[in-house]
């Protein structure tokens, strides 16, 4: 199979240059130690007409509301016809390590979008090296039935970043704690290059690795329902995982990525 960044990365927009999105999540409302909760995402998110019956919903109450964390987006995003660039923002949402806890919108049963992307700011201070070596969900991308149909989620072990899928594991991207990247996570769906997709970037905008695994083709049928972040696999007893200006794109056909930084 050819490389399938080659073509994906080919239409990559220039850092200045607004791009369109169906979501941005700023995390701009409320206190530091706030709850973020399915209310909080409701009335907080910036979107397009949502598809009929998408919902927030959580995933245990341990995410909250951080004012130690921020980081503006540095391509500015146009979402319903209004371009933001977030600077000047104070909160980003965190996800302590020590819990299961994340935030998720997901949409109603099938036909879902087939081309799905997450993008945002990413940060963690777990200890490094990760003495406990446990692996981590930050986002993910889950089809109907996550546990038997296609998924796409940027997972790390050991201070090593990847993709990951029902079929395995993409290659390794080396990152380190408190630091912040800009991290694109793509569901493909659909298509001879279906698979999940991983971009990291560095704060300065370089590239700093992809990773990518095949989705099983047998399951092609199921489109994203399920769009996850925060810290959903394992714990550690300290460190948090820090999110902000995350960026959602959804489509029938194909999106543009990746998208920013």
């Amino acid at each position: 199979m050819a490389n399938p960044f080659i073509q994906l990365m080919s239409s990559r927009p220039p850092g200045t240059t607004p791009y369109v999105a169906q979501m941005l999540l700023p995390f701009e409302s409320g206190n530091n130690g706030d709850t973020i909760d399915a209310a909080y995402m409701a009335a907080n998110d910036i979107h397009v007409t949502l598809p009929v019956g998408a919902s927030w919903n959580t995933e245990n109450s341990a995410v909250t509301v951080s004012t130690a964390q921020t980081h503006a987006l540095t391509t500015p995003v146009t979402v319903n016809g209004t371009t933001y660039d977030t600077v000047g923002g104070t909160r980003c949402l965190e996800a302590p390590n020590v819990n299961i806890g994340a935030v998720y919108l997901q949409f109603t049963d099938d036909p879902n979008p087939y081309d799905v992307t997450i993008a945002c700011w990413f940060k963690n201070t777990l200890p490094q090296p990760d003495g406990l070596n446990q692996t981590y969900d930050f986002l993910s991308l889950g089809n109907r039935f996550e546990t038997t149909t296609n998924f796409a989620v940027m997972q790390s072990q050991n201070w090593q970043m990847r993709a990951h899928s029902q079929t395995g594991i993409g290659s390794n991207i080396a990152w380190n704690r408190d630091t912040w990247y800009w991290v694109v996570l793509k569901n493909k769906q659909n298509s001879a290059t279906r698979g999940s997709y991983l971009w990291m970037y560095n704060e300065d905008g370089s590239l700093l690795g992809t990773s990518f695994v095949a989705h099983n083709a047998a399951n092609t049928t199921q489109g994203t329902r399920f769009m996850n972040i925060g810290q959903m696999r394992d714990n550690a007893g300290t460190g948090s995982a820090f999110f902000d200006n995350c960026v959602l794109l959804w489509e029938t056909g194909e999106v543009t990525a990746p998208v920013g930084p």
